[in-house]
């Protein structure tokens, strides 16, 4: 049975791998956009600033404008302060947890008209979802804009290769 501690786990190493590809970045990336009509890399970590938070609120208040509120805070979100942003967004969704009760959880919503769904099974389908799609287009940014010395292991285990002897 999938627990709500497990989706506790699950995005707090989410957010660990966002921040451990981060560490990544050269200032001179910030402004990387693979395409024209794609987010820039600077774009990109303001977006992962703050999905899951706005996501969790969203759920939680079953108001989808929640969302929108929280992208209107992430404009000041910079390569320089990406951690923070992502620590403060860590402990706001921790906080917001304690708000789902098994009877939270179970309540059925229909969130942006896609369907009736539990809050327990939207949460799973966003945030469960969006952090590691958005973290692969991160590490994909980073590929492409030249960095050669990441793998899997920065991608799925939110660190460097280990070294042998």
């Amino acid at each position: 049975m999938y627990t709500k501690q497990n989706f506790i786990d699950s995005f707090t190493h989410d957010i660990h791998t966002i921040k451990h590809l981060a560490t990544k970045l050269k200032p001179e990336m910030a402004s990387y956009r693979q395409n024209e009509g794609q987010r820039s890399m600077t774009e990109l970590l303001q977006y992962l600033s703050f999905v899951g938070v706005a996501a969790l609120d969203m759920i939680l208040c079953d108001d989808a404008g929640k969302f929108a509120e929280y992208g209107k805070k992430a404009d000041s979100v910079t390569l320089e302060n990406f951690q923070e942003a992502m620590k403060e967004q860590e402990r706001m969704m921790l906080e917001l947890m304690e708000k789902f009760t098994e009877e939270e959880l179970n309540k059925v919503v229909n969130i942006y008209n896609m369907g009736e769904n539990t809050k327990g099974a939207y949460l799973v389908n966003t945030v469960g979802k969006w952090f590691p799609a958005y973290r692969m287009q991160m590490f994909l940014y980073l590929k492409s804009a030249g960095v050669t010395n990441i793998g899997t292991m920065n991608m799925w285990a939110g660190m460097d290769m280990p070294t042998t002897n």
